[in-house]
């Protein structure tokens, strides 16, 4: 019993510490260079993961098309929480401050969709699975994700990309 008490007040701790985090970053960043990055609704969160999951399924079909739909849902993204950006280069230098373990993938994924026309489906696949982490990051959107896997038809667009 005392296990559990010790493992439920650490849980708790942990998630306060998560969203003391979060917090800081957003001030830290709003101070840095004028961000005001904000969290998502859990409905708005939702109704992007499920936009997710429309492009990913239909990645095998057409992987050209759907890397420019998860781009520019991905930008859509961006926006909402906050990141001034306008163009590519704004992306790259916003993501590079406030997500830098991603900024890498990021301007791999976006070399791959600007020039898709000449690159191979393993390329776009990577690009695609780029694009996919920084989504998840973006909307703190693990858990829903896993949520939708479990749902009918989730499994093939889940394989479809990896």
């Amino acid at each position: 019993m005392t296990w559990l008490i010790v493992l439920l007040a650490l849980v708790v701790a942990l998630a306060g510490a998560a969203g003391a985090i979060a917090r800081l970053r957003s001030a830290s960043l709003k101070q840095r260079f004028g961000l005001d990055i904000t969290e998502p609704a859990p409905d708005v969160s939702a109704r992007h993961v499920e936009e997710w999951s429309v492009i990913q399924a239909r990645f095998v079909d057409d992987p050209r098309h759907t890397l420019a739909e998860a781009a520019e849902l991905l930008t859509r993204v961006m926006n909402e929480r906050g990141y001034p950006v306008e163009e590519l280069d704004d992306y790259s230098k916003y993501v590079s401050v406030d997500r830098p373990e991603f900024v890498a993938g990021y301007r791999m994924a976006e070399a791959v969709r600007i020039g898709a026309e000449t690159a191979t489906i393993d390329d776009q696949r990577q690009a695609f699975q780029h694009y996919h982490s920084l989504f998840d990051e973006l909307l703190n959107s693990r858990a829903a994700s896993a949520d939708d896997a479990a749902q009918p038809g989730a499994e093939r667009a889940e394989h479809d990309v990896s």
